[in-house]
C-alpha cells in the first residue's frame, strides 16, 4: 500500500510535465526522483516569494518575506496559461508522483541541444551524433584517485547514485532534455572543471572522471545507475578528456562537446 505524502510536498507543473514525470517513457527512476525533489523546492520558493505562504512566529503572527532573491517558478512549458497543476510527492519508489521543472524550454531549444539520430536501419549500438555542446554543473567536488581508492564499495555505490540523480536533474534544468533523449552519444569531448581549495597531482587527478563516466554510460549490470548519455568510456567514444583544476569550493562544471 502506498504511503501518503504530506500536503506541503507538492510541485506546480503543467499537464505535459505531469505526464512526462508520471507516465512518460523517457525518464529513469533516478531522474523522476531528482526532478520531483527540485520542483518541490522551487515551488516552495515561488510561494514564499509571492507572499502566498510565510513563517508563523511564537505569537502566531505570519511573517512574510520583505525581500527575497528572485527564482524561476517551478512551472511547466505552459505556465502562465492557467493550465498548471499541483502534483503530490509519492512515498514509494514510484517517484513520478512529483513535478518537474521545465520553465522556459521550448521544443526548438531541445532540438538545438539534442542530437541527430542516425538512420533507423543502423544499429542502436552505433550511438548518436552530438550537434551542440551540453553544459551543466554539480554542487560537489569530484574526488581524486586517492580518495576513490580508500572508499568502501558501499560509499562508492551511494556516491554514484547521488551523482546520477544530480546529473539527471541538472541536464533537465540546464538543457531541458534527458540523457535518453539525446544519447547514447557515439563520439564527444569531455571537459571537467574541478573547483577546489587544493590541487591534485597528475596521478591523483586521473581518478576525477571515474564517478561521472560511470553514470553517463548506459545502464547495465556493471553500471546500474547509468543514464545512457554516452556510448561508453573508451577512447573511440571520448576522443578528448580533460580535467581542469580551478580555485574554488564544492563545484564541478562539465562540458560535453561535439567531436
Amino acid at each position: 500500500m502506498g504511503k501518503k505524502a504530506p500536503d506541503y510536498l507538492v510541485a506546480a507543473l503543467c499537464p505535459a510535465c505531469h505526464h512526462d514525470i508520471d507516465n512518460g517513457p523517457n525518464l529513469t527512476s533516478a531522474e523522476r526522483r531528482s526532478l520531483m525533489d527540485r520542483a518541490i523546492v522551487l515551488t516552495l520558493a515561488y510561494l514564499v516569494e509571492h507572499n502566498l505562504i510565510g513563517v508563523v512566529d511564537a505569537q502566531g503572527l505570519v511573517l512574510l518575506p520583505s525581500s527575497v532573491r528572485r527564482v524561476r517558478p517551478a512551472l511547466g512549458r505552459n505556465h502562465g496559461k492557467g493550465s498548471g497543476a499541483m502534483a503530490r510527492s509519492g512515498g514509494g519508489d514510484r517517484a513520478g508522483q512529483g513535478g518537474a521543472v521545465r520553465a522556459g524550454v521550448s521544443s526548438r531549444d531541445k532540438k538545438a541541444v539534442g542530437s541527430d539520430r542516425k538512420a533507423k536501419s543502423g544499429s542502436k549500438s552505433e550511438g548518436t551524433i552530438l550537434t551542440k555542446a551540453l553544459k551543466f554543473s554539480l554542487q560537489r567536488t569530484l574526488p581524486g584517485l586517492n580518495k576513490y581508492s580508500r572508499m568502501s564499495m558501499f560509499e562508492k555505490r551511494d556516491m554514484r547514485r547521488d551523482i546520477a540523480r544530480e546529473v539527471a536533474a541538472e541536464l533537465w534544468a540546464s538543457c531541458g532534455v534527458t540523457a535518453r533523449q539525446i544519447g547514447p552519444i557515439a563520439r564527444c569531448r569531455v571537459h571537467i572543471y574541478r573547483y577546489s581549495t587544493g590541487t591534485l597531482d597528475g596521478d591523483n587527478k586521473s581518478g576525477v572522471p571515474k564517478f561521472l563516466l560511470d553514470v553517463l554510460q548506459p545502464q547495465s549490470a556493471r553500471h546500474p545507475d547509468g543514464l545512457g548519455l554516452i556510448l561508453n568510456d573508451s577512447e573511440s567514444c571520448i576522443v578528448e578528456q580533460m580535467v581542469i583544476q580551478m580555485p574554488g569550493k564544492d563545484l564541478t562544471e562539465i562540458e560535453i562537446l561535439p567531436e
